[in-house]
């Protein structure tokens, strides 16, 4: 209940400046002056410091100036402070009711519940705000005064009318009093008397809800649904129920309506979707009401740039790549400043495909847009490389190194540096771009794996090369190519039985039916004495594209021993 008078205060006390009183001291013109100065330094120069020094001169002069504590009170950051401030400001002046919130909004923070409870009392005494009979309820709830706090919320409902919030706490403090019958009787009572009010079916609805009376429940949020189909606290409700009872065909018709709904931003439809997206299961299962839901979001907001990417996502996921290609490539046509997500929706559809060339056609148009963007640098860096322009692609990689932010993308470009140099075969310039990687990030897993890999192939620095491969696989673990790795370096050290381990991992992992990974797999056992293995492995790496003189040589070899 704690939680519920806190969330309270942020709803019930406002923070706006009370009017100023007239000082009785001799100084009074002066004290107001600074008064309005500390108001202007709040307001205008959001100076908070000089805000509270000035109140606190008036204070040294006047310290019963009830605006002046007031103020610090609103500003001060200690809580028990803040409730001396306020308690002052209300001593000063208890006709204010301003005050007299800001006293009570203390009490209760400060967990002073009992002193809050007669304060609360006067406030119900002097207003009509439907607000403190809810704070002072959820008091005497608190201190154990349960049937109190009822009979008060039955006060307000005869003095106030309806107000939600204070039938929704009535319900449940008689829900925790176990008195079902009068708070069902309360809500039966609320609908005779105004049929016509969607919030008084919530309420009987989300009790037969929360009583686990489910056709009852059913049957009230529809009734309430006829009266106001539009009420969106009614559908939120409905969707709730019928998502805590997994039942996701009525579910997701609910939410059907909630996105058509104009009061739901759609922020919180994206929000939504990408929440029933997570789930494969149902997608597949729902695949009709899915697709719905997406399609009227994109017809509603066709614009928005997350629905859009949404849409997309899932054009691609039930199959529908070209249509997703096609409707990319027409957002960014039609778009007369592109941005650089627009480009990446068509690239990474391309990528997708298996298209490269069209892929590489689009960075370029987005590297004549975006010409510091660093992944299109890189990108056309990678295809630089592709086409064996090694000098182009590191030129690339020195551009992407001016506008890289942080030393993780600087590690991660050197690294790029080095894999340039190493399909050249410049071992040592190789080495020197790894090691500049190295220093930005040691923890980069990617360069630790192939600079162990090129040592252990130079069979050099090999006790280097296997600390190396064992740190890239502690940063990533269950890597099918790290394994190999570490394996490798292990079988240049004369440690067979420990890297046959490690490669029966490494081929267990891969998905990719490696030629290398078979090759090295081979002549592991062939180490070890398993001949007959090993040239099963070895016939392997043949049919995966291994080079036909290597695997040869191994059989000479093998039939010599």
């Amino acid at each position: 209940m704690k939680k519920v008078v806190a969330i309270l205060l942020v709803a019930v006390f406002c923070c706006g400046f009370v009017p100023q009183h007239t000082s009785p001291h001799p100084d009074g013109q002066l004290t107001t002056e600074q008064y309005t100065e500390a108001i202007k330094s709040l307001t205008i120069h959001q100076d908070t410091l000089r805000a509270k020094d000035l109140l606190r001169l008036i204070m040294e002069r006047d310290s019963t100036h009830a605006p002046s504590l007031a103020m610090l009170a609103r500003l001060e950051q200690n809580l028990a402070l803040r409730a001396k401030y306020a308690q002052r400001a209300y001593e000063g002046d208890t006709t204010n009711l301003h005050y007299a919130d800001l006293y009570l909004d203390a009490l209760i923070r400060t967990s002073q519940y009992k002193a809050a409870i007669p304060l609360a009392y006067r406030l119900i005494e002097r207003s009509t705000e439907p607000g403190n009979y809810h704070v002072l309820a959820a008091l005497l709830a608190e201190m154990g005064r349960k049937g109190e706090a009822i009979v008060l919320l039955d006060s307000a409902y005869s003095r106030l009318g309806r107000f939600s919030p204070l039938r929704n706490l009535q319900q449940r403090l008689l829900l925790e009093d176990n008195r079902i019958e009068e708070a069902e009787t309360i809500a039966k009572r609320d609908i005779q008397k105004t049929p016509y009010d969607a919030e008084c079916y919530l309420a009987l609805a989300n009790l037969y809800n929360l009583t686990r009376r489910d056709s009852l429940a059913v049957a009230t949020y529809q009734q309430g649904l006829e009266v106001d189909g539009e009420n969106l606290d009614l559908l939120v409700a409905f969707g709730g129920f019928y998502y805590n009872r997994q039942q996701m065909g009525e579910y997701l018709a609910i939410v059907d309506r909630l996105f058509a709904h104009k009061q739901v931003a759609v922020e919180k439809k994206c929000e939504v979707w990408a929440g029933l997206r997570e789930n494969q299961d149902n997608y597949r299962q729902y695949l009709a009401q899915y697709d719905a839901l997406i399609k009227r979001l994109f017809a509603l907001h066709p614009d928005n740039e997350e629905v859009l990417d949404q849409y997309i996502v899932h054009l691609f996921m039930v199959g529908k790549k070209e249509e997703a290609m096609i409707l990319s490539k027409k957002h960014l046509a039609s778009t007369p400043q592109p941005k650089m997500r627009d480009f990446a929706r068509v690239i990474s559809g391309e990528v997708g495909l298996e298209r490269p060339d069209s892929a590489f056609k689009y960075i370029k148009q987005a590297y004549r847009h975006f010409p510091k963007e660093v992944e299109l640098i890189r990108a056309l860096s990678y295809h630089s490389v592709g086409e064996n322009r090694f000098d182009e692609a590191i030129e690339y990689c020195h551009q992407a190194l001016m506008y890289v932010k942080d030393d993780i993308a600087r590690s991660e470009i050197w690294g790029d540096i080095g894999d340039i140099e190493a399909h050249r075969n410049e071992k040592k310039r190789c080495y020197k771009a790894y090691d500049k990687a190295l220093q930005y990030n040691p923890d980069n897993h990617s360069v630790l794996n192939n600079y162990a890999y090129f040592l252990s192939e130079e069979g050099r620095n090999l006790e280097q090369a296997l600390a190396m491969a064992s740190r890239a696989i502690s940063l990533s673990k269950s890597n099918a190519t790290y394994l190999d790795t570490m394996a490798w370096v292990l079988y240049k050290l004369g440690r067979y039985d420990e890297a046959k381990r490690y490669m029966q991992q490494a081929l267990s992992l891969d998905r990719e039916k490696s030629v290398e990974m078979a090759l090295h797999y081979g002549d592991i056992l062939f180490a070890l004495g398993d001949k007959f293995m090993a040239e099963l492995y070895w016939r392997k790496a043949l049919e995966r594209g291994a080079d036909v003189k290597e695997i040869e040589a191994r059989f000479k070899m093998s039939k010599q021993q």
